[in-house]
Parts: C-alpha cells; structure tokens; sequence
C-alpha cells in the first residue's frame, strides 16, 4: 500500500501480503492508525515511512517477510500489542531524506519476537525502544554450533578441516568461489525452517538465489542434534516449494532426477518420482526413460516409460528461492 501527503487515515482487519516490495509506504504525512491487521510474505520489509509521523500499528501481526522496518528522515512510529515472527534479516534500517537529517525513532511496546532471521540483537539501534516486549532471537536451538563451523570454514576454506560430507561440499564451494575471487560468506546462505512438517525446523545451505538455487548441505535435528540428510556428493538439488526438492545426478552412461521429500521423522529424503535413462544413454537417440519412487537406478527394479529422450531432458519441475541469508549477515 502507497501513501502520500495524507492525513488522519484508519486501517483495520486487513491483510496486506506480497505485495511487491513493502506492506506500506508512506511519506510526507501526519496520522496513520493499522489496527488489527497482518502484514506478511513482502519481499522488503514490513513498512517503509519517511518523515511521517503520529503512526500507530495496534494488534497486528507481522511475519514471513523479507525484511523489517525502513525509517527515513523524522519518522516516528509506536508498534504496540503486535506479534513479529518468522522475518528474515535486519531489524531496522535509518536515513536521512530530503525533508531532513534523520531523528527517526520506532516504540516497540507490548509486541513479541520470535524466530526472526537474521536479527543479531533486537536492542542494538539507538532509534528503536522497547517496553514491556519478549525479545526472542531467531531459534536456532541445535544449529547453533553448527553454523558457527560454517562461519569459520566460509572465513578460511583453505586452513579448514571439516567433519562431515555436508561441511565438504560447502568447502569445495567456497575454495571455487575464491578462485572466482567471490567472498563465500556474501554468495552462500542458509535459511532454518520445518520443511518436513514434523515441527523440527531443518537446516538448508546453499547458494543465495540471486546467483544459484542450488542447495550444498541439508540438515534436521535428531535428539536435539544436527544430522546430515543429503549432501551435494550425492547429487545436485533444488527447492521446489512444499517441501520437496529436484534432485540431479550424472550416472555413468546418463543421467538420474527427480522430486524427492522428507520422511515423517525428516531424517532423510524419501522418493515422489525418480526417472533415469538407460545404460545405452550415450549410444544415440534411441534410449529409455525409466521410472520409480524408490530412487533406483536398476531397470529391474524400475517400469519403462514411454518418454524420448527429449522428453526426459525437458522434464524440469519447478524451483523456488528459499529464503536464505547471507552468511555475510551474521
């Protein structure tokens, strides 16, 4: 929603989601009143004021955003008896704009945190304050050595020692990417979520999607610890929404894919379709194209399809960009 130059304007019981880049812009205005009303899945932030003030957010909720708060020049904002949950990076952004130098501040009172990516420490910024709110840190229960090994391998690929082959793959990457003269921590990511339904959020390493949609290392957490479910020595793979990911691999005379998801207890990947090409796949055009649900690459264990070659190479499910952020981010 876009708003400029108004005064005194009531929002109640709305939903305002995916839509482009902020939940509400607003600028150059006095008296803004969200009541009631959800903001969520935009693919900036929550809002975005500049040099607006009397603005008031009253039980709303917040969450699945890609961003938080954007304040520009002398914006100022009470946020109250508001829920914040599963955002992803930077809490609060501040700048200057033509109608002054900045003396933007938000009040936070009353609201909850909770399992906000990425946001090192709610209480850091001078220009926010809080009152009376349970500040909770994104839950990274489980992970949270983890991910402190791939900080330390992502800073110094070549002086590393890894510990499994999901730490393997991520070092091959970065090593490559300094070779590229890439910095790893910018263009690899990681994004914690319960994918497999179970309610254990797993752990997805990976290219940030604006370079790549490939994933390199995927964990969940058995008694309370990181386990490996796949890594890219296997494969290559992609999200394609709801859980599920395309899987790639070269076999010696062709080539294997297909969709692949959690078991129950997210342990490993459990097969939805798997096609593969025969063993006379590099002879010709006159191949078959295979087909199970238990991830074989044995005929016999497998039915022959009907498909072409052509047919096989130009099957390509969906992808998704997962949220990840950056290991840049902290």
């Amino acid at each position: 929603m876009k708003l400029s130059s108004f005064g005194n304007i009531r929002i109640e019981d709305c939903g305002l989601f995916g839509c482009g880049t902020y939940g509400i812009w607003a600028r150059n205005s006095v008296g803004l009143n969200v009541v009631d009303s959800d903001i969520y899945e935009c693919t900036e932030g929550i809002f975005s004021l500049s040099d607006t003030k009397d603005v008031v957010f009253d039980h709303c909720r917040f969450y699945d955003n890609d961003g938080l708060f954007s304040l520009w020049g002398k914006a100022e904002v009470l946020v109250k008896n508001t829920e914040i949950f599963n955002n992803r990076n930077g809490l609060l952004e501040t700048h200057g704009s033509e109608y002054g130098a900045g003396g933007a501040h938000i009040t936070f009172r009353d609201c909850s945190f909770r399992n906000n990516l990425g946001v090192a420490a709610l209480n850091d910024s001078s220009a926010a304050s809080f009152v009376n709110c349970k500040l909770t840190l994104a839950d990274k229960t489980g992970y949270q050595t983890l991910l402190a090994r791939y900080h330390k391998i992502l800073a110094d690929p070549h002086a590393a020692v890894v510990n499994d082959e999901g730490e393997q793959s991520v070092l091959n990457a970065a090593r490559d990417m300094q070779e590229w003269n890439e910095n790893p921590s910018e263009a690899l990511g990681y994004v914690i979520q319960d994918m497999s339904g179970d309610g254990i959020p797993e752990l997805v390493i990976g290219f940030m999607p604006d370079s790549s949609i490939l994933q390199l290392a995927v964990y969940t957490l058995k008694d309370g610890k990181p386990q490996l479910v796949f890594s890219d020595k296997s494969g290559a793979l992609s999200y394609s929404g709801n859980g599920q990911f395309h899987y790639v691999i070269t076999l010696p005379a062709g080539m294997g894919q297909g969709i692949a998801g959690f078991s129950k207890d997210g342990t490993q990947f459990v097969w939805k379709e798997y096609y593969f090409s025969s063993q006379d796949a590099l002879n010709g055009d006159n191949v078959t194209i295979y087909h199970n649900t238990n991830g074989s690459n044995n005929p016999a264990e497998s039915e022959m399809t009907g498909w072409t070659k052509d047919d096989f190479y130009a099957w390509e499910p969906k992808h998704e960009n997962l949220p990840m952020i950056p290991f840049s981010a902290g």
